[in-house]
């Protein structure tokens, strides 16, 4: 035999079970949030930098976008195997990738008014930093592309681009392998003449990815993703 409050027990228990079956709840309402879009710092004529195009057809200091691209040599990046870091360069490796991709970015972007070698300087100023088919690339790019032009007014204008690197950072969630990797360049750049005084400290960030490939004289620049 039951007792009393066992009874009460199953009694409360089955008018709740049937105030539960009486009752229709409407369902939460589910908010979702719009998904976030990274936003990049690309230069443009308010912010200091360079008006010039770089060889490769973007903006000379390179606001970039860090997204898949293609290599000139045919290599699908994303066709290596990424994400071990057992893959990756050495550790001891990662000064000298930082200080080439660094030292590369600032050469393809600074340029002078009264460098002899007129539009052609940022070639010469990358040479050090690159792979013998990266130069031949962008000396290709730059024959027949008209910069004579655009030069007369660049000089005539005085003008003078500044740019220092703020950060080089190696990324190991991009495509890489022991002898070849992606480095996301954080930069400022500002043009200056006789009429305007900009100082770097003041320029917003602007970003590249730099894809460097280790040779026989160290790291070397094969790929510039502005």
């Amino acid at each position: 035999m039951r007792t009393p409050r066992a009874l009460i027990a199953a009694t409360g228990a089955l008018v709740l079970m049937l105030s539960a079956a009486c009752t229709t709840s409407e369902p939460e309402e589910q908010t979702t949030s719009p998904g976030s879009e990274a936003i990049i710092e690309v230069p443009g004529e308010d912010g200091g930098n360079g008006e010039e195009p770089d060889d490769d057809g973007g903006q000379a200091d390179g606001g970039a976008d860090p997204g898949h691209h293609e290599s000139d040599t045919g290599t699908d990046m994303h066709d290596h195997t990424h994400g071990d870091l057992d893959d990756a360069p050495g550790v001891a490796e990662l000064d000298e990738i930082h200080q080439m991709a660094g030292d590369f970015w600032v050469a393809n972007t600074e340029r002078r008014w009264d460098h002899p070698d007129g539009p052609a300087q940022v070639l010469e100023q990358i040479r050090p930093h690159v792979t013998d088919r990266y130069y031949d690339h962008r000396a290709e790019l730059l024959e027949g592309s008209g910069r004579e032009v655009w030069w007369v007014e660049w000089a005539h204008d005085e003008r003078v681009t500044d740019a220092a690197v703020r950060q080089a950072t190696f990324q190991p969630d991009q495509p890489f392998t022991a002898d070849r990797v992606l480095v996301r360049v954080e930069g400022a750049v500002v043009d200056n003449s006789p009429r305007q005084n900009r100082h770097l400290a003041d320029a917003d960030s602007v970003y590249a990815m730099v894809e460097l490939e280790r040779t026989d004289q160290g790291w070397k620049v094969d790929d510039f993703h502005p």
